[in-house]
């Protein structure tokens, strides 16, 4: 099912991009911050490891700016940065309010909806530091393996050196800042470890959905 997701998911946003062109991608990029933060508190256990949920919906977010880098440009992928900044503020303010409104006797999900987003403003804390440092580090390093291979068929080049190093970065941001303090040194090393493994799995597996998104390039249709 781990696999399936991030086909499904990758998918998705190739077909996002097809119909709605770049804006469809900032619409989805916003989307999948937005679960990616609500994943993340569900820990799950792939190849004997332990982890979070939210891996392949983050990921995703960089397969969607180095789409955008690869076909738009720097300028272009860098408007991914302020738009999921953005969402995750709005986001933590207005759950925070409606988290406050006292729900009547009918109400059956005050409690659930406490336990994901009462913790959520950590969560978007840690997002916040961890998406801006990487997402930055992604959009130059992608342009700078550009500018040194610039031919489609050296994607893969940009593309995993770009994402592994950004990922290893905002990795170690967001594990020590979202679950210090919530889990032991051990398990906390383990979240570490396990997403670095399943992140770089991941972000190989989204390079074939890069070279088709060149392909798919002449046929996109903006709005």
């Amino acid at each position: 099912m781990w696999f399936t997701l991030i086909i499904v998911n990758f998918s998705l946003i190739l077909i996002t991009f097809r119909f709605f062109g770049k804006i469809g991608l900032f619409v989805f990029a916003i989307l999948s911050i937005l679960i990616a933060n609500i994943q993340a508190l569900k820990q799950i256990s792939l190849f004997g490891l332990s982890g979070s949920m939210g891996d392949i919906s983050y990921i995703g977010i960089y397969l969607i700016s180095d789409i955008l880098s690869e076909n738009y440009g720097r300028t272009t992928a860098k408007k991914i940065i302020y738009l999921g900044i953005f969402s995750m503020i709005a986001t933590t303010i207005i759950m925070y309010f409606s988290l406050k409104v006292i729900p009547n006797s009918q109400d059956n999900v005050q409690g659930a909806l406490k336990t994901i987003f009462g913790f959520f403003p950590r969560i978007v804390c840690a997002s916040l530091m961890a998406f801006f440092i990487s997402q930055s580090l992604d959009v130059f390093t992608y342009q700078f393996w550009r500018n040194k291979f610039p031919e489609t068929k050296y994607i893969w080049i940009r593309n995993n050196f770009s994402t592994l190093f950004s990922q290893l970065v905002d990795n170690a941001i967001f594990t020590l800042i979202a679950f210090y303090g919530l889990f032991d040194y051990q398990y906390l090393l383990q979240i570490f470890i396990t997403s670095c493994i399943l992140r770089s799995i991941i972000s190989i597996i989204d390079t074939p959905f890069i070279y088709w998104s060149v392909t798919i390039m002449p046929h996109v249709r903006e709005i």
